[in-house]
């Protein structure tokens, strides 16, 4: 008797992972994505901490705004690689004492979005989901 497979035996093995992958792989492709849109959220995290730990130590005031969905510091327009638009309300100041204005500043990144905070009076800076 000889051993090994059938022709059969090696098409429902091969369905079985065909199927497996068709639902895993728009899940993996998801999770991908949101986490490539997290990495751009804290990048911005780190640009405004930059801007905030800059304007206390050299005494200068920034104001942060977006309009349209593009990013202003003290009404210049910054140029981010990456496909972000985001939205604040008021504009956030980081004042040259090392105090803050605080304020919100929501992030739209490929469909996923976050919101930057920053609180009133010492300038302490968060991101949250949503």
């Amino acid at each position: 008797m000889k051993k090994g497979f059938t022709l059969i035996e090696m098409l429902i093995v091969v369905a079985i992972v065909a199927i497996l992958f068709s639902v895993v792989a728009p899940m993996s492709i998801n999770m991908y994505r949101s986490y490539m849109a997290s990495q751009v959220a804290e990048k911005m995290l780190i640009l405004l901490s930059k801007i905030r730990r800059h304007s206390f130590l050299y005494s200068v005031e920034y104001e942060i705004s977006c309009k349209k969905g593009k990013l202003f510091i003290n009404g210049k327009k910054i140029k981010l690689k990456d496909k972000l638009t985001c939205k604040t309300a008021k504009p956030i100041i980081f004042y040259n004492n090392g105090t803050s204005s605080g304020g919100k500043m929501k992030l739209n990144i490929a469909g996923f979005s976050y919101t930057i905070k920053v609180t009133h009076p010492f300038g302490a800076i968060s991101l949250e989901n949503g």
